[in-house]
């Protein structure tokens, strides 16, 4: 609907959005599951090669049915087992080990190198629904919040970079950190605007 730029800045509750997700067409085929699985074995996962043999797994304790149903439906996995919890103020650890061929077809799918050095390629080649996907796998293993929603790089395989380029491409305005990438909302308040 149409509204007078006067009535917007005598408006303190008016906020503008800068930004949004990035719409554009994909050219990777791959769908918003597999986008999710890779997402989880980046973060909360294992993955190393013996020649063209992928060994991987998956460790998740807080969002074990998410995890299990994503992988069930897949047919991903080959076993799993459980870390029970040495005390009351921890959660029993779920491991699952995936298929080897299935990870392999899932990487070719993707057309990731080995070393990662091609996610940023990834990032910018999923569609909207799987660049989503892959965002929230990554932010339920890696987020957490403080001042600002902050996804952690400490401990993951991902790249701080490409973390960066697909929170941009998802309509924040990241900053980095040194063991994270704060999120930021892009966001002008009324007040804030003037004319000449």
């Amino acid at each position: 609907r149409e509204t007078n730029t006067a009535d917007i800045l005598s408006n303190e509750t008016v906020r503008i959005r800068l930004s949004a997700p990035c719409a554009a067409d994909a050219s990777s085929s791959i769908t918003p599951d597999e986008a999710r699985i890779i997402g989880w074995i980046l973060t909360d996962g294992s993955l190393t090669w013996i020649g063209n043999s992928p060994s991987a797994y998956i460790s998740q304790s807080k969002f074990v049915d998410e995890v299990a149903e994503l992988l069930a439906t897949g047919d991903y996995i080959t076993s799993y087992r459980i870390q029970k919890a040495r005390n009351a103020n921890q959660q029993d650890v779920f491991v699952w080990y995936l298929k080897a061929s299935k990870v392999r077809d899932l990487w070719n799918k993707a057309g990731l190198h080995r070393n990662l050095d091609n996610l940023d390629w990834l990032v910018l080649n999923l569609s909207p629904e799987a660049r989503q996907a892959f965002f929230d796998a990554i932010y339920l293993a890696e987020g957490y919040q403080t001042q600002t929603t902050r996804i952690a790089q400490k401990k993951s395989q991902l790249k701080t970079d490409a973390i960066w380029l697909l929170s941009f491409l998802m309509g924040y305005f990241p900053v980095k950190k040194k063991d994270a990438v704060a999120l930021k909302r892009p966001i002008l308040s009324g007040q804030h605007i003037t004319l000449d």
